[in-house]
């Protein structure tokens, strides 16, 4: 393999000594010394890789119309999915990090209302810290609205949150039962 000393990086020329490329605009890669291809190997690794990023962030956990999981091709949809993904999963429920999840389902069914707004204002808050770190994007709760629909054994709470990401408003409806 042939090497042009015009494509290497600056920092890269720098590590290699000045005899082995005094007058030269090429070098033979095997016939460099073991220590100089070294040096080189990284360079050439990331230069030559054939390795393509298809534009996919995640997989939605729905089935798609070839029978296989749906692709998340932009931001904007990873980011509600994970809100969404959130929303779902109590706070010791995942088993490989019983922190992730949220307190949401025991905030729904606190009877003072006034007392369930600041709870559900923390929640969001932290979730809010999440999304800003993981994906350095933030979201903002444009709506938010508690509704208690009583059944004949029990007591559904419906919470429904439109959320604005990047542009875009989703409507996000999560609900409990008591």
């Amino acid at each position: 393999m042939v090497i042009q000393l015009a494509t290497l990086p600056p920092s890269l020329l720098q590590q290699l000594p000045f005899t082995l490329i005094y007058g030269k605009t090429e070098l033979q890669y095997n016939d460099l010394p073991s220590d100089i291809k070294l040096i080189l190997n990284d360079y050439i690794i990331n230069k030559h890789s054939t390795h393509q990023l298809s534009g996919v962030y995640d997989f939605k956990s729905t089935l798609s119309e070839f029978g296989d999981f749906q692709e998340i091709t932009n931001l904007t949809d990873l980011i509600l999915e994970y809100i969404k993904n959130w929303l779902k999963i109590r706070k010791g429920q995942y088993p490989f990090d019983p922190t992730f999840g949220t307190a949401i389902y025991d905030v729904l069914h606190t009877k003072d209302t006034s007392y369930r707004k600041i709870l559900l204002k923390n929640e969001l808050k932290i979730l809010k810290n999440l999304v800003r770190s993981e994906f350095g994007q933030t979201f903002v709760v444009e709506k938010q609205a508690v509704t208690n629909i009583p059944k004949e054994t029990h007591t559904e709470y419906l919470l429904e949150l439109q959320i604005k990401v990047l542009g875009r408003t989703v409507s996000i409806s999560t609900s409990s039962s008591n």
